[in-house]
This record gives structure tokens, sequence and C-alpha cells, in this order.
């Protein structure tokens, strides 16, 4: 039996999916691994899995510095090239381990991450305010668009959990919300500050308008809806975000909705929150987090935003530099 791409993707697919990948990740990863099996067979004249020598794998690694996208005129770059490399490797290890191959053509061949990762672009504090800005003549879509980015910046949400929100998600007594399909369909619950909630609510007053056109029962529980009352996507959020950031007079490259995840953290971190707290309100998966759970009250994580964060922090006030002040200061 040959392991071909006809045979090999839909088994490292189904392994996938019980690895509780995102449908996105999911596709990249399956993807990547149909990339290898074209330049095995356009490049290396070879189909079988079995027969991938490490010659192959290291002329690979020259294929992606020189290849392009298909659907862009410009060549993979470095972090790319590293992540496809990785699910490659992470295919052949999942075949070894079910022994369908014999060796392993990575064995000896070390993968180094990218040497230079971009800094994490984040929005600064006078830049959200400008953002999510009121108006005088809004519409139901801007009071909506406004509450979900007031969500994310005031949750650190990834975009995709809070376009998975239902209305049941939402607890606006309490000043909670649960995640129930987070990275890896992980749950959590995360505290919900003052402002993001009285954003919320706000919407909820005109969500009815959205239901109208609701054909389909299984968007009716949705948080977030849209005009034609169905659940929102990410890429759509994409688009709705980069109109309120024109419309503000703000910098739209390389702005997307996740960046206000990583503004999130990074105004938490600079207000003097703990770095393990922030992993369990932001869902990040490690052996200390599971540990932090279990030592972590919900109660306390509601305290640490109602301190740390900057739309909750009401006695925050920043007092100038006096250079004067300072020189008469005794040594």
């Amino acid at each position: 039996m040959k392991l071909t791409c006809s045979l090999a993707v839909p088994l490292f697919r189904e392994y996938l999916i019980g690895r509780s990948y995102s449908p996105s990740t999911l596709n990249r990863y399956v993807w990547e691994a149909e990339l290898f099996f074209r330049f095995l067979s356009g490049h290396r004249e070879k189909e079988d899995l079995r027969k991938v020598s490490r010659k192959d794998i290291e002329t690979f690694r020259v294929f992606l510095y020189h290849a392009v996208k298909d659907d862009e005129a410009r060549r993979f770059g470095e972090s790319t090239r590293c992540g496809i490399l990785s699910t490659v490797r992470g295919l052949f290890r999942f075949f070894q381990r079910r022994e369908l191959i014999l060796t392993n053509p990575f064995d000896g061949i070390e993968l180094q991450g990218p040497k230079h990762r971009p800094l994490r672009r984040t929005m600064s504090e006078k830049e959200m305010d400008a953002l999510l800005k009121r108006t005088e003549e809004e519409t139901v879509f801007d009071v909506r668009d406004r509450s979900f980015f007031e969500l994310l910046y005031g949750t650190g949400l990834r975009v995709s959990e809070a376009c998975q929100l239902d209305v049941s998600d939402a607890d606006l007594a309490a000043g909670r919300v649960f995640v129930r399909k987070g990275k890896g369909n992980k749950e959590r619950v995360v505290p919900l500050g003052r402002h993001a909630a009285s954003c919320l609510k706000e919407y909820l007053e005109h969500r009815p308008w959205f239901l109208r056109k609701t054909v389909l029962p299984e968007h009716r529980p949705a948080l977030f809806l849209g005009r034609f009352g169905r659940r929102l996507y990410a890429s759509y959020m994409g688009k709705r975000l980069n109109c309120l950031l024109k419309r503000a007079g703000l910098e739209t490259e390389g702005i997307s909705p996740h960046i206000l995840r990583h503004s999130f953290a990074t105004h938490m971190l600079e207000g003097g929150a703990d770095v393990s707290h922030l992993k369990v309100i932001l869902g990040h998966v490690s052996l200390q987090t599971t540990m932090i759970y279990t030592h972590v009250s919900a109660q306390n994580l509601k305290k640490l935003m109602k301190r740390y964060h900057p739309r909750e922090n009401e006695l925050y006030e920043e007092v100038p530099y006096d250079e004067e002040f300072v020189k008469a200061l005794p040594d």
C-alpha cells in the first residue's frame, strides 16, 4: 500500500480533527501537507510518502524559499516557511507513530523558528478611545460594532470567540462572559468590565431589530447578528473595523480585530497586571495555566480587571513630567 496524497491527507485530517483544531487552522495544515505532496510529484517525481528521503526534505526547504503563493506574486515569509516545515514534520511523525513508515526523513534535521519576529502591533489607549468614540447619529450597526469591539478590547477575547458567543453566554448581572468554544474547544470564564457591559446592554436593546429577518433557527441564539439575522463571522468584522478606523482618522495598515486582543494584553501588563493572571483571562493553554485555574478565583480576576484595565480604573491619572521639580529634589 502506497501512502499517496489521496490516502495520507484524509488520515492526517482526521487526526487533526481529533486534536480539536479550529476549522481555519485545520484547513491551513491540510493545505500545507498537500503543498508538500505537490512538490514531491512535480519536483521529485515521487508520490509515496514512504520513499521520501532526507535529501527530499532539504530540497523542499530550498523550494519554499523560492516559491510564491498561488494567489499572490510574492514569496513565502520566513515565519510561513517555518510553519510549513513544522506541519510536514508533524505529518511524518503522525505516520511514524502509527508504524506506517519505518524511518522519518526529518531525523537529524533541526528546524529553527524565524530569526526575526516582528513586534506585535498594538493600539494606544488614545487610539482606542478615538476608535470607540460615540457619535451623535448612530445606526444600529454602529451600536453593534462598538459593542463588539469594546468586548474584544475589554476582555481580550479572540474575534472567533466573540462571534461564537450566544446571548446566554453574557451574564451582565454577574459581570462575566462564558467562552464555550475557545481555541481547542477549551471553555473559560472571562470577567466583563463595567464599560464593556454597558455597551453590551445598549446593543441588546437593539438586537431585536437584527432578529426580524432571521430565518434559520440556529442563528437566533447568537449574541452578535448581521443585517439578515445571521451570526457574524470574523472576516466580516475585520471589514467593519477597517471602516471604523477610517472614520476615526486612524491608520488601517496592519490592523485587524486580533490587534485589539494584543492591545488588551499590553495595556493590562503596562498597568501592572500579573502575567500569570493574564494567561488565565486570555485562555492560553499550558501546564502552568492549568495550575493557575486551581488557585485564582474568578472574583480575583474580576478585581484585577477593575484595577488595571484603563477603561475600568477611574482613579488613574497620568502626572506630567516636571523636569525643574526633579532637578530640585535632594540627592
